[in-house]
């Protein structure tokens, strides 16, 4: 919810008519899912989401509403060992909003970018983002670290030109994470335009177990397997002993229930 305050009405002749307010609200439902997950790629190899999202506008007296929707995928792959994943996103796409007899077109854009983790701390990112209706394009690159797994630190820099014109529009924002559980606490920092810098409170709550695993690297796999094949080898060789349920014999042998002598 963003709300503007008490404002002052103006006529045409810039004489008072009295003072207004202006609130904007959105609502959404997120759903993903991971396809083509198996034993050998437990991360699998498409992630497809979206969000259906309810928004509505009022100025004064005067409301609209309307729905938008917003779908995204990502592919994991593996580059010189390193966890790389490349995605796409289109957001705000709905039929706009509708204030008296005029409809104001919602901000649809395209989203395209790609991850990369050098470290098992670190994440970094680039990406694109083309703006149908205002034909800005932006850049940017940020990057994640976490010192501990519960904290996460994030920091961004963007640059955005219009195709109108006009020199590039640099940006900075930031921000922290932190993770309990099933909780996770999250707070940033953003320019919006005109606005100016805007902070972000957002709570998270999971259900369920978490079905995307970040994806070891060749060398990590097969270390991490050594010990469970070493074992089964060493079962596969060496035949396991009874439970002793037997007792020792009069030439000083263990002999088994089952009446075979076992010697140590």
């Amino acid at each position: 919810t963003l709300r503007s305050g008490a404002l002052d009405g103006r006529d045409d002749a810039g004489n008072q008519t009295g003072g207004f307010a202006a609130e904007d609200r959105a609502m959404a439902v997120s759903f993903g899912r991971t396809l083509f997950r198996s034993r050998v790629d437990p991360a699998g190899r498409l992630r497809l989401g979206g969000s259906l999202k309810y928004v509505s506008s009022r100025i004064g007296s005067f409301s609209a509403s309307t729905y938008a929707l917003d779908l995204g995928a990502q592919v994991p792959v593996e580059l010189a060992g390193l966890p790389l994943s490349f995605g796409a996103a289109v957001r705000n796409m709905g039929p706009g909003m509708k204030f008296l007899d005029r409809r104001d077109p919602l901000p649809m854009n395209a989203v395209f970018g790609a991850a990369v983790q050098p470290f098992a701390t670190m994440v970094v990112s680039a990406g694109i983002t083309q703006s149908v209706q205002d034909r800005k394009t932006e850049f940017s690159m940020g990057s994640e670290f976490s010192p501990m797994s519960m904290v996460a630190i994030r920091g961004s820099y963007g640059v955005s030109r219009s195709q109108a014109g006009g020199a590039p529009l640099p940006s900075l924002s930031g921000g922290v994470g932190l993770k309990y559980g099933s909780y996770r606490f999250d707070y940033a920092f953003a320019p919006m335009g005109e606005l100016g810098m805007t902070q972000r409170l957002s709570l998270t709550l999971q259900f369920g177990a978490s079905s995307a695993k970040p994806q070891a690297r060749p060398q990590a796999r097969r270390q991490a397997a050594r010990p469970a094949l070493e074992e089964r080898q060493v079962k596969n060789a060496v035949p396991a002993r009874p439970e002793p349920a037997s007792f020792e014999n009069e030439t000083g042998e263990w002999q088994w229930a089952g009446g075979k002598p076992w010697t140590y």
